[in-house]
């Protein structure tokens, strides 16, 4: 525990380091002369719609900058005037968000309730790993030569399908090395694919702005994986449905984010199988992210599972994404294990992805 405690804290001030340097772009505009995104907006809008008139409490400069800063996100034309104030929401509402463990847009584990703009994708894979510590709570004692590690390439694609309706898409490839006979599989070097998982999300905004709101996501896991291979990886040879509702409301320039979910899990009934994953599977998860600028969003999340007899654990996810480029966005977590009896448990996993955003 105490361990566990010392990784979370260490990683959150890491992801912090980012952040330190960064100036909001709200900073950014009042320094040169506006209070805020909106009264630039305003300001535009009156300067085009009255041309005689000019910018009250602006300059030349302060116009100039602010056009750097956003680019020509409030470059007004005819068709994009309505669309201006929901594009500065798109930034910082819920801030840089990806596909999350589901498919669908998210933090890491928690799933957000906003989605993404219709024809949009979001398009990305994770390199994920972790050491099998402990089994049913207890911890491993391990020999000379003796380990249990896996990792796992899950590739995800999320696709607005419709106007607040997205569906998502989740293809592991997982690798696993085992060797103690405290485990089964106690002795297997392998590599496979894993369980395929097709998620739909359809968000309900609260208000006009869709900062807070909220979604219902149904999605299935097929058994595309071999589940007499590949349990290290929760493959049950049965085909998986899950039922989430997720809240989302934004507070000041964080947003948070509430998940009550159920897991219908397959009941394989194999005699050369020694251990299942086919107990139903109830799922909380809560998360914050936080955006101090466009680039840059740090998030937290306690994620936690009550798997029957399988066991059940308590995660607190510490992350951080950046965009590096108009189209591209790196992420990095840390999932830290605060309580887990589960067969396969751990103390900590590590997660680096990439995702393109189109």
């Amino acid at each position: 525990m105490r361990l566990s405690l010392f990784f979370s804290i260490l990683a959150l001030i890491l992801i912090s380091f980012p952040l330190w340097g960064a100036v909001s772009t709200d900073d950014q505009l009042k320094s040169n002369g506006y209070s805020d995104v909106q009264k630039y907006f305003d300001a535009r809008r009156v300067k085009k719609e009255n041309p005689m008139i000019p910018e009250a409490g602006t300059n030349a400069q302060a116009k100039q900058e602010a056009n750097k800063i956003y680019r020509d996100l409030y470059e007004i034309t005819p068709a994009e005037e309505k669309e201006i104030p929901e594009k500065r929401d798109i930034y910082y509402y819920p801030g840089l968000i990806g596909p999350s463990f589901y498919g669908v847009s998210g933090l890491t584990e928690t799933i957000t309730a906003r989605t993404v703009d219709k024809s949009h994708y979001r398009i990305g894979g994770r390199f994920q790993y972790r050491t099998i510590t402990k089994t049913n709570g207890q911890k491993i004692a391990f020999g000379s030569g003796e380990k249990a590690d896996v990792q796992s390439f899950p590739t995800a694609v999320t696709i607005g399908l419709v106007d607040h309706f997205e569906a998502g898409f989740v293809l592991p490839i997982t690798s696993w090395d085992i060797n103690t006979p405290y485990l089964n599989p106690s002795n297997e070097k392998e590599s496979a694919v894993g369980d395929a998982m097709l998620m739909g999300k359809f968000g309900i905004p609260l208000n006009d702005k869709n900062t807070s709101g909220m979604a219902l996501c149904a999605g299935f896991k097929f058994p595309s994986g071999n589940d007499k291979r590949i349990e290290a990886d929760g493959s049950t040879g049965q085909t998986d449905f899950t039922m989430m509702a997720a809240m989302s409301s934004k507070a000041g320039l964080a947003n948070c984010h509430i998940n009550v979910g159920y897991t219908f899990t397959g009941d394989p009934q194999y005699s050369d199988v020694t251990h299942y994953w086919g107990d139903d599977k109830i799922l909380f998860r809560m998360g914050v992210d936080f955006s101090h600028n466009e680039d840059v969003t740090i998030g937290a999340e306690l994620a936690t599972e009550d798997w029957g007899n399988n066991g059940n654990k308590v995660e607190l996810i510490p992350s951080v994404r950046a965009r590096f480029d108009e189209d591209f966005m790196v992420e990095m977590a840390m999932p830290v294990d605060v309580h887990n009896t589960e067969y396969y448990g751990y103390n900590f996993r590590l997660s680096a992805g990439l995702c393109y955003i189109f």
